[in-house]
């Protein structure tokens, strides 16, 4: 199974322009989105999405966060050895302040998308299985609503008043 499971939270599903740039950074990665959806997680699918971290002190802020908007989650597949590690890799370290000064002298474009985009620990701008068997677990929550994707940019497209203009 060379296939993983992206969420990109409410704060970049939110942003239009962070979708785009995020989207575009994504594609151009070398990931194939085979399915996606776009939904509203309801409070019983983010506790079962999140359902390794009961107990923890960031739990309930979690769970209140990605049910605080729609979500956008994508099945990624990549012809590369590991897609898991690989997105991971994209995406950074969840601990977005622990980790700002070790990126501090790295190129923004170079970056990873939590450090680039990110606005807090919780506010990370997107999740990745850590597993091939999370993805199974946490791919579940989505299954019925996944649809195969023909054209990966329009999930990020701008929404036509944010598009340039030619006068």
């Amino acid at each position: 199974m060379n296939r993983t499971l992206a969420i990109l939270k409410p704060d970049a599903v939110s942003h239009p322009v962070v979708l785009k740039m995020v989207g575009d950074i994504i594609m151009k990665s070398g990931f194939n989105i085979s399915r996606a959806c776009r939904i509203r997680l309801t409070k019983s699918q983010a506790e079962q999405l999140y359902s390794v971290h009961v107990g923890k002190f960031f739990y309930d802020r979690l769970v209140t966060f990605m049910t605080s908007g729609p979500v956008l989650a994508m099945e990624l597949q990549s012809d590369k050895n590991d897609v898991i590690t690989e997105w991971r890799n994209l995406l950074g370290p969840s601990k977005l302040y622990a980790n700002f000064i070790k990126y501090s002298s790295t190129s923004f474009e170079s970056k990873p998308l939590r450090i680039r985009f990110a606005a807090s620990d919780t506010r990370n701008l997107a999740h990745g299985s850590d597993s091939p068997a999370e993805f199974l677990r946490e791919i579940a929550v989505f299954e019925p609503l996944m649809k195969s994707v023909n054209d990966s940019y329009k999930l990020f497209e701008l929404p036509n008043e944010l598009k340039p203009t030619t006068d």
